[in-house]
């Protein structure tokens, strides 16, 4: 049975990741984000001058999937998971801004359906800045993005998440959101 896999960072951070699930590094060490994808992460920061340290990091459900596929999760038990996920949030200090990997951790922080046809679609949303109120009323910027797991398996996305990373950098040095007009 996989274990829980903590959040890891200071409650203080000013940057959020979120993450669908763990995988099979992250259950094995007890740590969100670690492993091939997690590696591919820290390089796209180092690019832009950001690191791990800067981040808040979690996952929506905190155990690896059966078959690492989140799908197999009682519908439920995920919800449950988003509402703590929400609350996990909400207990952190001062975020500024917050970055969903992938269409779970983009739908459970927008409040959509996780499923079904009108689900937010992060090739849709990816690299766009929207806006998160918290459950204390704190409007947080939000820069979705593909998962880096994605581009192991998809090489040709690096290039967005490049660019997504790129304006994660650029935003992460101001609190305000600043939406295009």
């Amino acid at each position: 049975m996989p274990g829980i896999v903590p959040d890891e960072g200071s409650k203080g951070a000013k940057l959020v990741l979120i993450g669908e699930a763990p995988g099979e590094w992250e259950d094995r060490y007890c740590r969100p984000f670690v492993g091939p994808s997690g590696q591919r992460w820290e390089s796209w920061l180092g690019r832009f001058g950001l690191a791990r340290s800067d981040f808040y990091i979690a996952n929506v459900w905190q155990q690896r999937p059966h078959l690492n596929r989140i799908e197999t999760v009682n519908r439920e038990a995920l919800l449950e998971a988003v509402d703590d996920l929400h609350e996990r949030l909400a207990a952190l200090t001062d975020p500024w801004l917050i970055v969903p990997t992938g269409n779970t951790a983009l739908r459970a922080l927008m409040g959509r359906a996780l499923w079904g046809k009108d689900s937010p679609k992060i090739t849709d949303w990816r690299g766009s800045i929207l806006g998160y109120e918290d459950r204390k009323g704190r409007v947080v910027k939000v820069i979705p993005t593909l998962h880096p797991a994605f581009t192991l398996r998809e090489p040709g996305a690096e290039r967005a998440c490049l660019h997504d990373w790129k304006r994660v950098a650029k935003d992460s040095r101001f609190r305000e959101l600043r939406l295009p007009h």
